[in-house]
């Protein structure tokens, strides 16, 4: 983990038993966080991690998607900052929804190390490294970040831990324990959190 302290507030964002989910859902589960940020003032959310979409959108979808775009405004104008996985279709010029709304930190996926071949069912690495895109990341000239997917060490559905976890939806995260730790350095230092504007520009200058 990034943050190991972090706390955690687990929503599932999923219609019925499907493993799909309406925007509504979405939008839901970020106002929810909005209204209980401060259930414990000691420790306010201020991250949202949302590693899922779909679709492709060539520029910020806030026009086309205007329920998730109001929401991550709200989100943001209330100190929440939201990450998204920008999806792994493997897309150069485009992303995921809800990665695209404007008001969310896009996040694709690289890979930390040297792990050898990799091989997925639309594309293939055949050498890796460092900081090297993995070549199933949508990317496009809006994406915001990029944050190490593979191979992730986690938890594991049915208990125990596995080290194969990995996509965008592993990079999202990772970048969003990377902001949690980037608020608890503020409140340290300065008594006050910053913004979630702020923490987007300190986050892309890095």
């Amino acid at each position: 983990g990034v943050a190991h302290n972090a706390k955690l507030y687990a929503l599932k964002i999923v219609s019925g038993c499907n493993g799909w989910a309406y925007y509504s859902d979405i939008v839901a589960a970020w106002d929810w966080a909005v209204s209980h940020k401060n259930d414990d003032p000691s420790n306010p959310i201020l991250i949202i991690n949302t590693s899922f979409g779909g679709n492709k959108y060539l520029s910020a979808c806030d026009s086309s998607q205007q329920s998730l775009a109001a929401a991550a405004n709200n989100a943001v104008a209330n100190g929440i900052s939201l990450f998204g996985s920008s999806g792994n279709d493997g897309y150069i010029d485009g992303i995921s929804s809800p990665a695209c709304v404007s008001n969310s930190i896009s996040v694709g996926a690289v890979y930390d190390a040297n792990v050898g071949y990799h091989g997925y069912s639309i594309c293939t690495d055949s050498t890796t490294a460092a900081d090297k895109v993995t070549c199933y990341s949508n990317s496009a000239n809006f994406l915001d970040i990029l944050a190490p997917s593979h191979d992730a060490y986690t938890t594991a559905v049915g208990g125990g831990y596995t080290s194969m976890f990995g996509g965008t939806s592993a990079a999202s995260p990772y970048a969003a324990g990377a902001g949690a730790l980037v608020q608890s350095y503020a409140k340290s230092v300065t008594g006050s959190y910053f913004s979630a504007g702020e923490l987007k520009a300190r986050l892309l200058k890095g």
